[in-house]
């Protein structure tokens, strides 16, 4: 698989959790549109944030056996390729917070997101908060 020339999706905190809680209100539609993702057309990202983010929400809001689960995919999925994490870097992290205190947002997450989306040239976003990410240039992926 050539991922060149594949378009980039970056995939948010919202659609891991609705992809790991099947009593979600999307689970089921988030869970056709990841598979549809990973046909090969897609150059699949998220950042180590994201993955901390959600770990953190699965341990304290579900049990610590499903952070074990979630993670051990991450590390199977990256393994085999189907999935690159993005690590921050610290000037990446610098800016986002300077922007984040400076900025109207109230989401730090999102405004790592941006910055790191636009650092990699990231063409799609697949969230459930597309109102978000709707002042930029993403195209976004909603379920």
């Amino acid at each position: 698989m050539n991922l060149l020339n594949n378009k980039k999706v970056f995939i948010t905190e919202s659609i891991w959790l609705s992809l790991l809680d099947s009593s979600h209100s999307k689970h089921i539609e988030t869970k056709q549109q990841f598979g549809d993702l990973l046909d090969g057309k897609y150059y699949i990202i998220t950042s180590s944030y994201v993955i901390d983010s959600v770990l953190e929400e699965l341990k304290v809001n579900c049990s610590k056996e499903v952070a074990d689960r979630f993670l051990e995919t991450i590390d199977r999925a990256v393994l085999g390729n189907y999935i690159k994490i993005i690590w921050l870097s610290r000037r990446l992290r610098r800016n986002a917070l300077s922007t984040f205190v400076n900025d109207d947002s109230n989401h730090l997450s999102f405004t790592l997101n941006v910055l790191l989306m636009q650092q990699k040239n990231v063409s799609m976003v697949f969230t459930h908060n597309s109102e978000l990410y709707s002042s930029y240039d993403f195209q976004c992926i909603n379920s």
